[in-house]
């Protein structure tokens, strides 16, 4: 999945996490049950996530993994992407392409994704399928065979997705910004790895990752559509309640980051048209209460033309062509970030403009009316991105994987509470330290008459 897609549902699913509680069901098997919505956790510590939509008759079921990137070794960077890439390429009962035919005669689409802190598999079917596509996921996960043939021919197309990252501006920005903005956290690192540790990986290494990561208590299955709950909660126990799987090992946690003291930046220089920059500051990570309020005051600072920075920077002195702010709030660290295109020559004066608001945001405060605006941004955008059984399940399960579905739940109920007072807590709090700014540019030109 590439940058601009994969960031933009993290921000979506990210902006959703908040704390709240929900009713605790009468079943004994059920944890929370909130309207149509119902969370198992069966006997071996998979969780089973169920959301009963009438409308249509189209489902969607995901397996999520609550360990991305940032489990990943040093050597072994890019491990967990590379793992998503071989999810459907074959088991002990299922040859090589069995699972893609399989999927295609029910006339499903599937597709899988790689973040810091989750990866995730999911497949679109007809209600109808539902049964046999978690009898498949369920086989992937416990059984993949991870063919010699097959890990090359993926390592290949890693490495090619790499070279396309690359290529990229805003890819590469992306990932200069990362590592200036997290020092020793594996947030540092690239999703993908590096040609050199996604060259060194061996069968062996991917099938020791399997046996760690996916195990049942890392594992939540999201179905939603028009389903039966118990229906789904009595196929999930036959397909994914084996106890014999439970014995495998949870990976470690990826462990705490410093605070941001200090300004630390980093620039490249390449053949471009203009310049591509980001700039950020440490914003609550997703299980704080203060991270709903970190997402309005993003939505402030640079959503709409009306935001602070697109009225100064672009619309009353126009030094960048596009501007734009973003909280991304993660398991063990928020990043609250700006993103610019501007004219080569002009990195410093935007970097300059940027602060400049920030700063007049810090002291004089924001007003009702700009946290009303942004509330309301916030809340459209939640629910648009929920209305497809594919946007649902992609918000259950990240909300789940991150701080709990619970939490999730409650995210428009949060946002309606969010006053001006809670929003320059945040600004006062995590704008005043260092800052990290990245920057791809073009090479400068000559001086004329110099070779």
């Amino acid at each position: 999945m590439n940058r601009f897609l994969r960031i933009t549902v993290v921000l979506v699913l990210y902006a959703a996490i908040a704390s709240g509680c929900a009713t605790v069901s009468t079943s004994p098997r059920a944890r929370h049950s909130r309207g149509p919505i119902t969370e198992w956790r069966l006997n071996n510590g998979l969780t089973v996530i169920v959301e009963e939509r009438r409308h249509a008759p189209v489902s969607a079921v995901a397996l999520w993994l609550r360990i991305g990137s940032c489990q990943d070794s040093d050597s072994l960077a890019g491990i967990a992407h590379f793992m998503e890439h071989m999810f459907f390429k074959g088991t002990e009962n299922l040859p090589v392409g069995e699972v893609d035919r399989r999927i295609e005669s029910m006339g499903g689409s599937w597709n899988g994704a790689t973040s810091y802190d989750f990866t995730e598999y999911y497949v679109v079917v007809g209600d109808e399928h539902v049964d046999s596509v978690m009898a498949i996921l369920s086989e992937v996960a416990q059984h993949s065979s991870f063919a010699p043939i097959e890990v090359e021919h993926e390592r290949m197309v890693v490495m090619e997705e790499i070279r396309m990252n690359i290529d990229d501006p805003w890819e590469q920005v992306w990932d200069l910004f990362m590592s200036a903005a997290f020092t020793r956290h594996p947030y540092r690192r690239p999703i993908l790895g590096t040609m050199e540790t996604v060259k060194g990986m061996t069968r062996d290494d991917l099938l020791t990752r399997s046996r760690c990561a996916y195990a049942p208590a890392n594992l939540y299955l999201v179905v939603v559509g028009n389903v039966d709950r118990q229906a789904v909660l009595d196929r999930a126990e036959e397909h994914f309640g084996s106890e014999d799987w439970g014995s495998r090992a949870p990976l470690p946690p990826a462990g705490e980051e410093s605070a941001l003291k200090e300004t630390r930046r980093v620039r490249i220089t390449r053949p471009l048209d203009h310049a591509y920059m980001m700039l950020g500051f440490r914003s609550p990570r997703a299980r704080d209460r203060s991270s709903v309020a970190a997402d309005v005051l993003a939505a402030i600072l640079g959503r709409g033309r009306s935001s602070r920075l697109v009225k100064v920077l672009k619309e009353e002195r126009g030094i960048v062509s596009e501007i734009s702010a973003s909280n991304l709030s993660m398991r063990d660290a928020g990043i609250l970030y700006i993103e610019a295109e501007c004219d080569g020559d002009r990195v410093d004066d935007v970097e300059e403009a940027i602060l400049k608001v920030i700063g007049g945001l810090v002291r004089e405060g924001v007003s009702p009316r700009e946290v009303a605006r942004a509330r309301a941004m916030l809340r459209a955008q939640n629910i648009f991105e929920r209305e497809t059984v594919e946007g649902e399940a992609d918000f259950l399960g990240y909300s789940a994987v991150t701080t709990g579905l619970v939490g999730g739940l409650t995210y428009l109920e949060n946002i309606d509470r969010v006053s001006a007072r809670d929003v320059n807590r945040v600004a006062r709090r995590y704008l005043r330290g260092g800052h990290a700014l990245a920057v791809v540019s073009p090479e400068p030109v000559p001086a004329e008459g110099v070779q």
